[in-house]
């Protein structure tokens, strides 16, 4: 299990998120799945994890200011776009630091 200081004795989840010009759905997700998490809060400890392929919109702005305002919130950009599973893949060891891994994908469709 991994400890923190904060609360040394709850599992973390890491929300392992790719996303490719995703700047309209970014937000909503977040909040939705923060949602979910803070209903499990007692249990767990979660944090996200966005890597973003390289987008061209405001993707990377916005997860910008929702890191600066969450700091369970970690954004890596990559320096091109490298697709879903290889984005998933290319940071796996650096990124997680969790018990357990949900990758998720923002779009709604």
């Amino acid at each position: 299990m991994i400890q923190t200081a904060q609360h040394k004795n709850r599992p973390l989840v890491s929300f392992v998120v790719p996303v490719f010009n995703e700047e309209l759905n970014v937000v909503p997700f977040h909040a939705a799945v923060d949602a979910v998490a803070q209903s499990l809060g007692a249990e767990y400890e979660f944090e996200f994890v966005f890597t973003d392929n390289h987008s061209t919109d405001e993707t990377f702005v916005r997860l910008q200011a929702l890191a600066a305002i969450d700091p369970r919130i970690r954004v890596y950009r990559f320096s091109r776009n490298f697709g879903y599973q290889r984005s998933i893949m290319r940071r796996r060891v650096a990124m997680w630091r969790s018990n357990w891994i949900a990758i998720c994908k923002t779009h709604r469709s």
